[in-house]
């Protein structure tokens, strides 16, 4: 749908030749036109409708993009952290450090995903938050079953050598028996009371 376009033309303006009349700019005269609609304010947001201008809104691949940036910088900025020694800081610092380093790692990230996107920037930086999110849900997962696992494996193979070690056989006893003399016995017994 068009609209109509009102426009003062100032002083400046040149003459225009409109339907075979010359007409002299002046300062109250109105130029009036219709223009098409303009909806790159909505496209660059979030995206359009038009058949003609694509076929899909969402660049998946422009998503992903951002998403690997925000998990490359949070391991950068991880890396920074430890560089800077704020490991053996207060608890605050590092909370800072992390709040900061997670508000620019999910701005630069929605950034990188609007620009690849070329149109729906807004909508896909959303979409680039949200997948970094599950992302990183999941990887944490993945991280703690992997250590879960190393943890029960560390535990299964202590537990196997100490039944080793303390597998005593029968012919183990008995050679202790055979080696040990009455007087050791009663020596222990009197120990014990």
């Amino acid at each position: 749908m068009a609209e109509k376009v009102h426009r003062p033309v100032g002083e400046h303006a040149a003459h225009r030749h409109e339907a075979g009349v010359n007409v002299a700019p002046s300062s109250s005269a109105v130029e009036t036109r219709t223009v098409p609609d303009d909806h790159s304010a909505q496209e660059a947001w979030i995206g359009t409708d038009d058949p003609h201008v694509a076929n899909r809104n969402i660049s998946w691949g422009a998503i992903i993009a951002g998403a690997v940036t925000f998990i490359a910088l949070v391991v950068l900025i991880g890396i920074g952290a430890a560089a800077l020694g704020l490991q053996d800081s207060s608890a605050t610092v590092l909370g800072i450090w992390t709040l900061v380093g997670l508000v620019i790692a999910f701005l630069v990230a929605g950034y990188v995903a609007g620009a690849l996107a070329v149109r729906g920037g807004l909508l896909h930086g959303f979409l680039t938050c949200a997948t970094s999110m599950l992302a990183v849900i999941f990887l944490a997962g993945w991280l703690g079953t992997s250590v879960l696992g190393a943890f029960g494996s560390i535990a299964g193979t202590a537990a196997d050598t100490a039944a080793q070690t303390v597998n005593v056989t029968s012919q183990d006893a008995q050679g202790a028996a055979d080696a040990t003399s009455q007087e050791d016995v009663d020596q222990a017994q009197a120990e014990a009371e």
